[in-house]
């Protein structure tokens, strides 16, 4: 079980070079990214590695995570909110040919309210299937 808290402070958002995703830098960092102007966000998380009951590889996780207090440059949109759920399920292979080779599915609810009003913003649901491998040198 994970709790993070993260505050940006200025007038603009996190800044990131082409794109690159700073993760190691932000507690936060997501599908939403967490990083609009003195946006305050979030979470509770909770991890299960599935070892102990007699299944290697086989890993879980959940969170959920909310950003509030973004400053648009206008009072009638001070009130802004962004909410997002994470479900998350991955399994690495442990021996033979494909050992190392991960599978990975994830599951992304977004929710965005903007103004006082809390009218809907961009909001979104995904499913991602993932496939790594890891090179160990």
């Amino acid at each position: 079980m994970g709790v993070g808290y993260q505050r940006m402070l200025g007038d603009s958002s996190f800044p990131t070079l082409n794109g690159y995703a700073p993760q190691p830098y932000l507690v936060n960092w997501s599908t939403v990214a967490f990083v609009k102007p003195n946006e305050s966000s979030w979470q509770l998380r909770y991890d299960y590695n599935f070892a102990g009951m007699g299944l290697p590889g086989l890993k879980f996780m959940t969170r959920y995570l909310r950003g509030s207090g973004v400053d648009r440059g206008r009072n009638d949109l001070d009130q802004n909110v962004e909410s997002e759920r994470n479900i998350v399920l991955g399994y690495v292979v442990q021996s033979g040919p494909l050992k190392d080779v991960g599978f990975e599915w994830r599951r992304i609810d977004v929710k965005t309210r903007y103004g006082n009003g809390k009218a809907s913003g961009a909001d979104y649901e995904e499913n991602r299937l993932i496939t790594t491998y890891t090179w160990k040198f």
